[in-house]
């Protein structure tokens, strides 16, 4: 979370790729997921612009409505 006046400068949006090229390169991770609450639309949008894709149906965490969405990481093919 963000003081209020650094929203909409693009910090969260560059510790969201800070955090995918880390995982990338130190994972072996073939997916991650984020939970929103279903009316913070900011946080949806930002997750939706680094490659998230929202799941049709809410899901349920702690007894709450969730939106979940999720984005895969490429990886090479070995065999």
């Amino acid at each position: 979370m963000l003081a209020s006046q650094f929203h909409g400068q693009g910090y969260g949006r560059e510790a969201v790729e800070a955090i995918h090229r880390w995982a990338q390169d130190h994972t072996t991770w073939e997916r991650s997921c984020c939970l929103f609450d279903p009316e913070h639309l900011v946080s949806q949008n930002l997750a939706l612009k680094v490659g998230y894709v929202p799941r049709a149906e809410l899901g349920r965490y702690n007894g709450q409505p969730v939106r979940m969405m999720f984005r895969s990481y490429d990886r090479p093919v070995t065999g």
